[in-house]
């Protein structure tokens, strides 16, 4: 899971839960090769949500080529802001310019990846 700074707390939590529920029911099961492995990789130590909540996470540095990059959506709440901070160029933030620059590279290697969007009239 790639989550940057602001990112909206229901979305991360929600698909942290959802995937922690699957591997405990494949456990249940006795499907252990149908485990899921979890991690919150940022572009610092700790995340913090849009709701202030600090979450810790790896460096991406130190995960090896996952299946998989899933990105929650960011907790903007109206078009404007959202647009500003996807916006290329001056106005971009360190975090989420390098959140962008790690999904390119990761697309660029055809990984999988799974995004949610924020609240917008495209999505």
């Amino acid at each position: 899971m790639l989550a940057v700074d602001g990112v909206f707390d229901t979305g991360l939590a929600a698909v942290l839960d959802t995937l922690a529920t699957a591997n405990e029911l494949a456990m249940a099961q006795n499907m252990l090769s149908s485990r899921f492995d979890v991690r919150v990789v940022g572009t610092r130590r700790n995340i913090r949500t849009s709701l202030g909540l600090l979450v810790p996470a790896e460096r991406v540095s130190s995960v090896d080529r996952p299946d998989w990059v899933v990105v929650p959506a960011l907790g903007t709440k109206m078009p404007e802001p959202l647009v500003q901070a996807l916006a290329r160029g001056r106005s971009l933030t360190p975090p989420i310019n390098c959140a962008i620059g790690m999904m390119e590279v990761r697309a660029s290697l055809q990984l999988a990846l799974g995004a949610f969007c924020s609240l917008n009239p495209g999505c």
